[in-house]
């Protein structure tokens, strides 16, 4: 499913409830004297099919509204998403299952830079599983709040290369803190900047691009309010060599991808001993180098303080001579992404009086 069906899925799925999830308790990583908790949420099971389903090519999109929240009235200020299989191993595309991508989204929110979408996006993930940390090791006092009422919802593309339909479920770890000893905290707002425009579909077509090509977003979007530029996250798709983020028109930010730096992210050769019916939708000659996945995207971090009116701008390089992109069914290019989601500071009241300002809007 393509990003510009999503105000659809929100919107439709208002009726819908997701399933309470399984809830591991974990050791917090930061802010343990203010009462730090960390979660592991299992989302609900989710089969998809094989990559010889005539109708999806093991493409499968899952939405779930009322997706657990780790807390209400709180700071969320880590997340780390996964995919297992139902016996709890990891799901990947060494075992030829990827997380395509995953996006959560709050439907008590407007989303701010486009306030079209029904929800705000705060939180992304494709099948890099960049782990986010708003307090940036401790050393910073910022959250994204999570209001008393908030709904939440996930939209997710997964994808299956075995030729039989899988079951996995999403797994996320949560860190978050309650609100009442947020005491000099900064809400982190989420930022969606996107090549096709903040909302446009978040899908290129490169079929007629060459091997190496690059895609901007244009105009740039500026924002309404300042604050200080606290984690820019990136998403490519294979193929993808790098994101660059701009302020005012020079470069802050270079988020840069990496290919299958652990064995999670190489893909078995077909008719290997691992192979076991398992093909893969890469392109390319089949050599080592074209067995590999994208494994990690470079975040960047602390990037000062912006005025209001700052205009943001993304562009996004790939090189399929370097990676081969994705290839469909009939063998043809897959469409390309290039997303950035930038999380920015803002002092607590400023922050939640707009939240409230906006909910009495809607």
């Amino acid at each position: 499913m393509r990003f510009s069906a999503f105000l659809v899925v929100w919107a439709a799925l208002r009726g819908a409830r997701g399933q309470d999830g399984d809830v591991q308790v974990l050791e917090p990583r930061n802010f343990k004297d203010l009462g730090a908790k960390r979660v592991k949420i299992l989302y609900e099971p989710m089969l998809v099919p094989g990559m010889m389903d005539e109708t999806t090519g093991g493409m499968a999109d899952f939405d779930v509204v009322d997706a657990p929240m780790p807390c209400h009235d709180c700071l969320i200020t880590g997340f780390l998403p996964s995919l297992q299989f139902e016996d709890g191993t990891v799901a990947n595309a060494n075992t030829s299952m990827s997380l395509h991508h995953a996006v959560f989204a709050n439907l008590n929110r407007t989303d701010t830079t486009c306030p079209d979408w029904e929800g705000e996006r705060f939180l992304a993930a494709g099948n890099e599983r960049t782990a986010l940390d708003l307090t940036l090791g401790g050393t910073r006092k910022a959250g994204y709040y999570v209001g008393r009422h908030d709904v939440g919802a996930v939209v997710m593309e997964l994808m299956n290369e075995a030729m039989d339909p899988r079951t996995v479920r999403l797994s996320v770890e949560w860190e978050f803190l309650g609100s009442g000893v947020a005491d000099g905290f900064d809400v982190a707002v989420p930022l969606w900047l996107d090549v096709t425009g903040p909302c446009g579909s978040s899908s290129v077509d490169v079929s007629g691009e060459g091997d190496v090509f690059d895609v901007t977003m244009s105009p740039p979007w500026a924002s309404p309010f300042g604050g200080d530029l606290l984690v820019m996250n990136g998403h490519l798709h294979d193929g993808g060599v790098r994101l660059d983020v701009f302020v005012n028109g020079r470069r802050a930010c270079e988020s840069v991808a990496r290919y299958g730096e652990s064995e999670g992210f190489v893909v078995p050769p077909s008719g290997s001993s691992m192979d076991s019916g398992m093909h893969n939708h890469q392109g390319g000659g089949g050599g080592e180098a074209d067995m590999v996945r994208i494994s990690s995207i470079s975040a960047c971090h602390n990037l000062g303080r912006v005025e209001p009116g700052v205009e943001l701008g993304i562009t996004a390089f790939y090189n399929f001579t370097e990676h081969p992109g994705m290839q469909d069914r009939q063998g043809g290019l897959e469409p390309v992404m290039g997303i950035e989601l930038v999380h920015i500071a803002r002092p607590w009241q400023e922050a939640v009086q707009d939240y409230l300002a906006g909910q009495m809007a809607s």
